[in-house]
């Protein structure tokens, strides 16, 4: 993964948290050791949508097809660890969204 990072880009509403293959990429990137940094419309939005990302479990997400999330769902298999590993990313003092609340 040398010389490449994954930027998550979050819409105002955060919805991306709602959908089950961006945080697939988002989790296998991280365990990958890829370099992720998260870029926001407004620093308002997390505070007006924060809590979508408080309550995230990713077998509460969708995909466009059905098919689509049963499959990625399928292929993710333990959601508990899923989920903890999505936390771990989103509220560590590296995580996801360190670089932007330290700036506030």
């Amino acid at each position: 993964c040398e010389g490449y990072r994954q930027v998550v880009a979050l819409d105002q509403t955060l919805q991306l948290f709602g959908r089950v293959w961006c945080l697939a990429e988002m989790v296998e990137a991280s365990r990958a050791g890829l370099p992720q940094f998260v870029k926001v419309h407004d620093k308002q939005d997390l505070d007006d949508h924060g809590h979508v990302i408080s309550r995230i479990r990713v077998q509460d997400c969708k995909a466009t097809l059905a098919e689509d999330t049963v499959a990625i769902l399928e292929q993710i298999g333990d959601h508990a660890s899923f989920n903890e590993k999505l936390a771990e990313m989103i509220r560590s003092d590296e995580g996801l969204f360190s670089e932007i609340i330290r700036k506030r």
